[in-house]
C-alpha cells in the first residue's frame, strides 16, 4: 500500500501535487470514453502540497520556484512519467520535478485555455 502523499517530505527540487479533475465531458456536454479522452494529453493543474529543498548546483542551491498552497500547471506526460502516489479521497497525488511545472496560476484562472 502506498504511503499519505500528505505525510510525505520530498527530496531535492521535487514536489508532490494534488492533482485536480477534470471530467472527460465535451464542449458539448457529451461524456468521452477513457481512450477517446483528449483531456489526458492536456496540461493538468494541481496543488503544491509539499517541496522539496531545492537543486543543488556546483556549491549553491537553487530554491523552490514554488511554495505549498501555490496552483500549479504540469504538462500532463509528466504525471503520466511522475511518480504516481496514492490516491487519497479520491484526488490522484504525484511527485514530479518543481523545475518541470509550467506556471504557478491564481485559483480563478481556468487552465483549458492552455
Amino acid at each position: 500500500m502506498l504511503p499519505d502523499p500528505h505525510t510525505l517530505k520530498p527530496v531535492g527540487p521535487r514536489v508532490i501535487i494534488e492533482v485536480e479533475s477534470r471530467p472527460g465531458v465535451s464542449k458539448g456536454g457529451i461524456e468521452l470514453p477513457e481512450e477517446l479522452n483528449i483531456e489526458k494529453v492536456k496540461p493538468k493543474a494541481g496543488r503544491v502540497i509539499a517541496v522539496g529543498t531545492g537543486k543543488q548546483t556546483g556549491k549553491a542551491l537553487l530554491p523552490m520556484p514554488v511554495a505549498v498552497g501555490d496552483r500549479v500547471v504540469f504538462d500532463a506526460f509528466l504525471r503520466e512519467n511522475g511518480t504516481p502516489l496514492a490516491t487519497v479521497g479520491g484526488k490522484e497525488h504525484c511527485l514530479i520535478n518543481a523545475f518541470d511545472l509550467i506556471a504557478i496560476v491564481d485559483d480563478d484562472v481556468d487552465i483549458s485555455v492552455f
